[in-house]
Order: structure tokens, then C-alpha cells, then sequence
């Protein structure tokens, strides 16, 4: 039988922000579409993507991560 902390998700470490997400990465994460995803970050809803070079944008896994913790944590109502 599994343990609590077992079913509790895992708080984001301090260890680094982690691997950098795709569009792609963190629609399959999120399951939000690309475009709510988008008017998410324009509203301040959502996690900022940053500028990994000149032609690549991303988002920190630990973001990602931390926004969806806070979504359990207090849904939208």
C-alpha cells in the first residue's frame, strides 16, 4: 500500500531550476493548449518563458513545476 508521501507530489528542490521546457514539453506537462498557455503568460498567470539563445525561448522545469503545485495547492475557482 503506498505511503502518503508517496501520493503527495514532490515540492520543487532547490537543487536548480532543472531542464529548460518546449512549448511542447510543457503543453504535454500542463495539458493547456498552446494558446492558453500564451494568454496565461501575457496575463501573469502563468510562469514568463525566458530566452535561451536568439532563436529559442523555454520555460525552467522548476517553474513549471512550482505553478503546478500552486495550482493543487489552491485551484482556480
Amino acid at each position: 500500500m503506498p505511503t502518503a508521501a508517496a501520493q503527495t507530489p514532490a515540492a520543487p528542490t532547490s537543487a536548480g531550476p532543472g531542464r529548460f521546457l518546449s512549448i511542447a514539453d510543457v503543453v504535454a506537462e500542463t495539458s493547456l493548449s498552446r494558446a492558453t498557455i500564451y494568454r496565461m503568460v501575457a496575463a501573469g498567470a502563468f510562469p514568463a518563458r525566458i530566452r535561451v539563445s536568439a532563436n529559442r525561448v523555454a520555460w525552467t522545469e522548476a517553474a513549471v513545476q512550482a505553478w503546478k503545485h500552486q495550482r493543487i495547492a489552491s485551484p482556480p475557482t
